[in-house]
């Protein structure tokens, strides 16, 4: 027996109304872009203080 499948549109979710109000409340949005940045600041610095093995 042969199977055939179903042609099915799969579309994706919506935001909820408490996601879509946090994406546009500019507050939230500094605060996160700073938390980032921060983060990938004491990344970069942690790397440029590692010292490689000499050959």
């Amino acid at each position: 027996m042969i199977a055939r499948s179903q042609n099915l549109v799969v579309r994706p979710m919506k935001p909820t109304r408490p996601t879509v109000f946090m994406r546009v409340l500019w507050p939230w949005q500094l605060l996160r872009f700073v938390a980032i940045n921060l983060r990938m600041t004491a990344m970069i610095l942690k790397s440029h203080h590692t010292r490689l093995p000499r050959a």
